[in-house]
């Protein structure tokens, strides 16, 4: 039975159960209205991997909250979902993956590395930062995942040849806290 806008304010009008943490409107075909205690509402997909059946983890994804997201958006991106699932792909492995390519790119990774620095109140974080940022310069716009250890060797060979042995090894020191700090984050 397809969901309709007039069922789902007539679900927020029924508010949450006294003690309940939440209520959840199902819509089939994985799409679920989840609601807060606060009034505040959801969209779900709940979906479990193929050929795991019900021993496989039920997994959801969030779709955006009412009433910015509507009912026909919601079906739509609800199908979307069913299709990835269909196809083997996990859409929360997938959103995942996303943001951490986004923490990855090498100019983001150094402002998050800065401000983790400062928040340590560590001193010559301006000189750490700028030694990094020299000798990152050439890879600021990739994921930190496809610098490879030569790369960053040559880097700091680059800083050698140039007659600049103590900057070099300033780099070196720098570079191996920051890529220890993103290999734990």
């Amino acid at each position: 039975m397809p969901i309709t806008k007039a069922a789902v304010e007539k679900f927020i009008k029924t508010r949450v159960a006294e003690g309940s943490p939440h209520a959840t409107l199902r819509a089939g075909n994985g799409l679920a209205l989840r609601l807060l205690p606060t009034g505040s509402a959801s969209w779900q997909f709940v979906y479990r991997l193929p050929g795991l059946g019900r021993a496989g983890t039920q997994k959801t994804v969030t779709l955006g909250k009412w009433p910015g997201v509507d009912v026909k958006k919601a079906v739509e991106l609800a199908k979307v979902h069913t299709g990835k699932v269909a196809a083997g792909a996990d859409p929360r492995a997938d959103i995942r993956e996303e943001k951490r390519r986004e923490r990855a790119v090498i100019s983001k990774a150094l402002e998050e590395y800065e401000e983790w620095l400062r928040h340590r109140r560590l001193r010559k974080v301006e000189t750490m930062m700028s030694s990094l940022r020299r000798g990152l310069a050439r890879w600021m716009q990739r994921d930190l995942a496809d610098v490879s250890r030569r790369d960053l060797i040559d880097a700091i060979e680059r800083i050698e040849k140039d007659g600049r042995p103590g900057a070099a090894r300033d780099f070196r020191k720098f570079l191996r806290t920051f890529l220890s700090r993103q290999l734990r984050a």
